[in-house]
């Protein structure tokens, strides 16, 4: 059975299952090269069928779940018994619904433009749709190691939700409670965001690590004017602080937030979001029992509060979905059809190199008349270790690109990190912020003499998605990256999962001592990770990197491009 799941919005994408396995997914960004592209992911579907060689008429069934339109029946009521929760002042009443009256307005066209392009491009298949965060949810507990766990979707909003909270067992699934758009805690990260002097939306990634340099106790008390906790769930104050919207920021709010630094204000919102959202959690693990925990949604992209997650009492392990934003709402309507329509229970990701593949023989021939030296060594990992040893910058380029926001090993940038100048010179050339942490990668077999509290069955920490505070051994051997408030969002990898990645870290270990490399998304800042051989060649002719290591070919740059 061919099941198609599309996404059309926010981070577009297309993932194929194909007898109720992921085989195939991408966003639509990585094609386009147009940052979280939010169009019809018309390449996408070009790509996933050209590659399974698939007709439209082989596609038995298309699933949805960015939209499923305004909500109806018992959910529709919980949403205005929640609206007279906040009682009839006309400013914070005003706020909610011109929130419900934007969405529905939005929402609707999101949907009216998916059936027409789907219409289109397939003709009428049959289609199964989801609400956002049902997609949300299904993705995050059935990729998962875990038969049953509590889980968390958290982002700014999604068919008038921000929030659920659901226990998933065999039995089936019982969503707890949820948030509304209108106390959105993502909303309330974003418009930090803002306020830092960021993109909202986009830029979240940056406040995270910003908030390390910061005294989150300066402007606490303007963060406890914007949202807050009660009785497990998300209370927000809908008014001059608050508004669920990325603009409409106030006089009132301006100048208050005026008196902190970024510095400040981003470490009062991560300490915030972290004390909110583990208060809710921990609420709902106590009445429920359960030890395990699945995490999805944009707010879930942050390491730091899933770190927090993971050390609450009582959690026996938590896994987060690796594409955990709406770029992986493709896949999650897919996960909810078969785990509520077919029974299908959880199994664990088998792999993220779901997306393009690259040509390394057309890389080749596309850099050779550039002036680029094309070798092929006999000991390509030895090779390709000795010059990052000498501080080069090496491009790790191999077969297919990763499905999510992270750089896994396959279109990788990785080098030592013993150095904080080298990697410095790196954040300069791919004109990047200089206060945000490079990721370390180590081996499944080095992973806990470099990081405390990390055990073997930490599925996630495949996935850099979350952070680990270093041992004294790890932030002595690799301070480059280590980030200032002592912690690391690692990748380990086995031999199995990649290859050469782990025979690079190995010999990088065995010959000169070191406990990781470091793993650094191979493209420039506000541009898509890259994909297909051409985009490679051409961001490296710009100077990206040094070398290029694309099995069997090791690359050398021009003289003239090539770090001094």
């Amino acid at each position: 059975m061919n099941i198609l799941g599309i996404g059309n919005a926010a981070d577009s994408g297309v993932a194929l299952f194909q007898d109720g396995r992921l085989v195939l997914a991408v966003n639509e960004e990585r094609l386009s090269r147009t940052k979280l592209d939010g169009g019809y992911p018309h390449r996408s579907l070009t790509w996933v069928l050209n590659q399974a060689k698939l007709t439209p008429n082989d596609v038995d069934l298309v699933c949805y779940g960015f939209t499923n339109g305004m909500p109806s029946g018992d959910f529709s009521a919980a949403l205005e018994e929640r609206v007279v929760e906040y009682g009839s002042d006309p400013k914070t009443i005003a706020v909610i619904r011109n929130r419900l009256d934007k969405e529905r307005e939005v929402d609707s066209a999101q949907l009216a433009s998916f059936d027409r392009d789907t219409i289109h491009r397939l003709g009428t298949r049959p289609q199964y749709r989801c609400h956002h965060h049902e997609a949300h949810r299904a993705a995050a507990y059935m990729s998962s190691p875990f038969r049953e766990a509590l889980v968390v979707t958290c982002d700014g909003r999604g068919d008038c939700k921000s929030f659920t909270v659901s226990a998933v067992t065999p039995k089936g699934v019982e969503e707890r409670t949820c948030g509304f758009s209108w106390e959105s805690i993502g909303y309330f990260y974003g418009r930090i965001t803002q306020l830092c002097g960021f993109v909202p939306n986009r830029h979240e990634g940056k406040i995270t690590g910003l908030a390390g340099h910061g005294d989150p106790k300066r402007a606490m008390a303007l963060m406890e004017k914007m949202i807050t906790v009660e009785n497990g769930r998300f209370k927000s104050f809908p008014g001059d602080y608050y508004v669920p919207f990325f603009t409409n920021y106030s006089d009132v709010l301006l100048q208050e937030a005026g008196g902190f630094s970024r510095e400040d204000l981003a470490a009062a919102a991560q300490a915030h979001l972290e004390r909110c959202v583990c208060q809710v959690i921990a609420h709902h693990l106590r009445a429920t029992g359960l030890r395990q925990i699945c995490l999805a949604g944009g707010v879930f992209s942050n390491v730091k509060l899933n770190q927090r997650i993971r050390e609450l009492a009582g959690v026996d392990g938590v896994f987060v979905y690796p594409n955990m934003g709406d770029g992986g709402i493709c896949a999650g309507s897919v996960y909810d059809y078969l785990l509520r329509e077919k029974g299908v229970l959880s199994s664990p990701l088998e792999t993220l190199y779901l997306g393009p593949d690259l040509d390394a023989e057309a890389l080749a021939t596309l850099l050779g008349p550039h002036g680029c030296e094309i070798s092929r060594p006999a000991d390509l990992v030895a090779a390709a270790t000795d010059r990052m040893r000498q501080y080069k910058s090496v491009g790790l380029v191999q077969g297919r690109c990763e499905f999510g926001p992270r750089a896994l090993g396959n279109r990788s940038i990785v080098g030592f990190c013993d150095d904080v100048a080298f990697c410095d010179s790196i954040n300069e050339r791919l004109h990047r912020s200089e206060f945000m942490p490079f990721a370390p990668v180590t081996t499944a077999e080095l992973a806990s003499r470099c990081f405390a509290g990390y055990r073997a069955d930490h599925f996630s920490a495949q996935h850099m998605t979350m952070t680990y505070n270093v041992t004294p051994e790890f932030a002595k051997n690799a301070p480059a990256v280590v980030h200032v408030d002592g912690t690391a969002r690692p990748q380990v990898v086995t031999r199995e999962g990649n290859p050469v990645l782990h025979a690079l870290i190995t010999r990088a270990h065995q010959q000169y001592g070191a406990l990781c490399l470091l793993n650094t998304s191979f493209n420039l800042h506000e541009e898509p990770i890259l994909g297909s051989a051409e985009d490679v060649a051409a961001t490296f002719l710009r100077g990206a990197v040094d070398y290029l290591l694309a099995p069997p070919y090791l690359i050398t740059a021009p003289l003239h491009k090539q770090a001094r």
